[in-house]
């Protein structure tokens, strides 16, 4: 799954001044629900990503026990799973979407034509409930069977247009798998070899497009066991670097880049079943092993960037059989278990919202019932309320929908209790809101609504800039200035 760049772009360029970060982020607790039953099917692959108002959008391929395969999609309104079922043949494998700038989803799977396999692209228009289906790569019959769309990713640019990264192999040229490139531009589907020849290499690929619309690939090269990286450059031309030579390393693999056009790739090695990272933040590539209570042994890793650029991996844990979520703040990991029950978590799929808030989908391998976990509601705001341990600055609602009131909760002091009074905070030099360019929107202080039931402060925020005017929908920063400290709050407003 793809970061959205709109978001990371914007947080980065309200600057690092709101970011301070102290040490390793705290546990969180996650909720899970059940989003749909395997039943007589069986789940292969989820992919998700995030909307323009922070709602979840799941797809996930299954194949009945019949033989019948099904690409399910499932959208969540900000209220209720709304699902679409798309019958695409005898068989499908692999899943992956993402969403255009329209909230609309696009998807790349491999489907099987036996003896031959295809790479099927589809679009599905929410609002008019109609489907596109497209087959952008398709056997050679000069080339004798081929698997046409192995380990298939697909990443949307600016203007919506599709890219999808593939393995391509033929069964007559040779055993080595190519790895392809697919675009549409103007309605018309272009092909590219990245990378091939007597090299084995179309596994495990994942594709993202950087701040310029060009793709960067990231892919695992089996005939010489190692990971590897492809960007094309503006002239069309691709250069291909290998990021980590350890034997037998670069499967599970997904890319992202982040708001200054870095690369950040998550991926397993095989042969210890350690996920690691890499990335190219500092200039250089550097990769290292993620430490976790069971060493990372994994597989199945799924990379988003939060907006202060921190990578954040949900990976499978061959171990103990659950599904982790790891993140890295201030250089150092930590881990939050997502869900407890052994053997789901297979396949897992990650996105943040614009909170930095994660949502993953995956399956229970024995049954096949598909899964949706975020963070439980009652972490950071319980009923409205900060809960212990929290961040000591808090917005709800988050998102806030246009004319609700945003209500700030803030300590007075390290813990939730004491204090009170309206206005700002005792001791506090200012609290204001300010939009993603850092300019400042409204001045909060004095605008408190008195003691919070939690016994912290309460400052309330109508949604309107100092001149009275309805802010824009979009991301703003809460900020507390207090003697000696900083602390900021991430609020969205919606249409």
């Amino acid at each position: 799954m793809k970061p959205n760049l709109r978001i990371s772009v914007l947080s980065a360029a309200f600057g690092s001044a709101l970011f301070a970060l102290a040490g390793p982020a705290a546990a969180q607790t996650f909720t899970n629900e059940l989003l749909d039953q395997g039943g007589n099917n069986w789940t292969q692959y989820t992919d998700i990503d995030i909307d323009a108002n922070d709602n979840p959008h799941v797809a996930y391929s299954a194949e009945s026990g019949g033989g019948a395969a099904y690409l399910w999609y499932a959208a969540h309104d900000g209220s209720s799973w709304n699902f679409v079922t798309r019958h695409v043949g005898p068989t499908i494998q692999y899943c992956s979407m993402q969403l255009d700038s329209n909230g609309d989803p696009h998807f790349a799977v491999r489907g099987n034509a036996y003896p031959d396999y295809l790479l099927i692209y589809y679009k599905y228009d929410n609002n008019t409930g109609t489907w596109t289906t497209t087959i952008p790569d398709f056997p050679d019959v000069l080339s004798g069977d081929t698997l046409t769309g192995e380990w298939p990713d697909i990443a949307v640019d600016t203007l919506d247009e599709p890219h999808i990264s593939y393995g391509w192999k033929s069964s007559v040229l040779g055993p080595e798998a190519d790895l392809r490139y697919a675009f549409k531009s103007g309605g018309t589907w272009t092909i590219e070899t990245v990378d091939g020849g007597a090299d084995d290499v179309g596994y495990h690929t994942s594709i993202a497009m950087n701040l310029n619309d060009r793709p960067r690939v990231a892919y695992y090269d089996q005939g010489n066991g190692n990971l590897k990286y492809a960007r094309r450059t503006a002239a069309g031309n691709w250069v291909r670097t290998t990021i980590d030579s350890l034997p037998n390393v670069g499967t599970w693999t997904d890319i992202a880049v982040d708001a200054n056009n870095d690369i950040h790739i998550s991926y397993v090695n095989e042969n210890t079943r350690v996920v690691r990272y890499a990335t190219n933040a500092s200039g250089s590539w550097v990769t290292e092993a993620i430490p976790d209570p069971n060493d990372a042994v994994g597989e199945g890793t799924s990379l988003w960037i939060d907006s202060d650029g921190d990578p954040h991996i949900a990976y499978f844990d061959t171990v103990s059989q659950k599904l982790r979520h790891v993140r890295k703040k201030a250089g150092v990991w930590s881990s939050d278990p997502v869900d407890d029950i052994a053997d789901r978590g297979w396949r897992p799929a990650l996105a943040l919202d614009s909170n930095d808030e994660p949502h993953l989908s995956y399956f229970e391998n024995s049954t096949s019932d598909i899964y949706y976990a975020t963070y439980a509601t009652d972490v950071g705001v319980a009923g409205g309320l900060p809960a212990a341990g929290a961040p000591s600055l808090v917005a709800y609602p988050n998102p806030a929908p246009a004319g609700t009131p945003v209500q700030v909760f803030y300590s007075q002091g390290a813990e939730w209790s004491g204090g009170g009074g309206a206005g700002a905070p005792a001791g506090a030099a200012d609290l204001a809101v300010f939009d993603i360019a850092g300019r400042r929107v409204r001045s909060l202080t004095g605008s408190g609504a008195g003691k919070s039931a939690s016994g912290g402060g309460l400052a309330v925020w109508d949604g309107r800039n100092e001149f009275g005017r309805r802010a824009s929908p979009g991301v703003y920063f809460i900020r507390l200035d207090r003697v000696g400290e900083t602390e900021t709050a991430r609020v969205h407003l919606v249409r």
